[in-house]
């Protein structure tokens, strides 16, 4: 990912500020000793859990490094800012779900089933991938309202712009399902929203630091899809 503007702004109802003093950091590496090459995947996995903790307002660069257990220039040495951590976090809780989704709406005729698949997968994402899934649900429109800086702006309506792609796999199922005569015909945009609102509740109610074992989610993922898709039938 290129490098963001520093006073990017994509916080919790608060404008947050250039963080003065801040530079990018390389990491002193001892030597004969290689890069990790997942050191990006895991400073985004941690940064999640702080944002979902505490708030992109709320964050600093060292809690950060204090949930993956290493220094401040370790961060810095992937990422120049906390806002291009934040923009990467959105990035990668969407990009995980769709993943997890597509599949199954491209190699999927059946439309009643499609969308019952479509839905568990989509929670399933959620669940596997909890703090990414529930910054990137939360906090994109959010963000949005109180972002600040042109670079800033920019990148959230690039990765609003992955959000509308993702949707529009659900666009397609439910209206072809209502032409269909299988879901009742309504407001198709408020159809699918309302949908995936209710799928996406499940970021505010589930508890992750509970044991859920994979059978479990599964259950769950099914039931709340079996809920949703209640409200479309006839």
């Amino acid at each position: 990912m290129k490098k963001k503007d520093a006073s990017a702004t994509p916080g919790e109802g608060t404008h947050v500020l250039a963080e003065p003093g801040l530079k990018e950091v390389p990491a002193k590496r001892s030597r004969g000793r290689q890069p990790d090459p997942n050191g990006r995947e895991k400073v985004l996995a941690a940064a999640a859990v702080a944002f979902m903790e505490r708030g992109y307002s709320g964050t600093s660069i060292d809690d950060i490094a204090n949930v993956l257990g290493v220094t401040k220039g370790y961060v810095y040495h992937h990422f120049t800012s906390k806002s291009e951590l934040y923009f990467g976090v959105l990035e990668a809780g969407l990009a995980h779900i769709d993943q997890m989704v597509r599949p199954t709406f491209e190699g999927t005729p059946d439309l009643k089933g499609r969308l019952q698949l479509m839905a568990q997968k989509h929670v399933m994402a959620i669940l596997m991938n909890f703090p990414t899934s529930k910054v990137g649900v939360q906090g994109l429109e959010k963000s949005l309202m109180n972002a600040t800086g042109v670079q800033a702006r920019r990148e959230l309506r690039r990765i609003i712009r992955m959000r509308d792609e993702y949707e529009k796999m659900f666009t397609t199922t439910i209206g072809e399902g209502m032409q269909a005569g299988i879901f009742r015909e309504s407001h198709l945009g408020l159809a699918v929203k309302g949908f995936l609102g209710a799928l996406n509740w499940i970021t505010v109610w589930f508890d992750p630091s509970r044991n859920t074992t994979a059978a479990q989610i599964e259950d769950m993922s099914r039931q709340l899809a079996d809920f949703s898709i209640q409200a479309l039938r006839r």
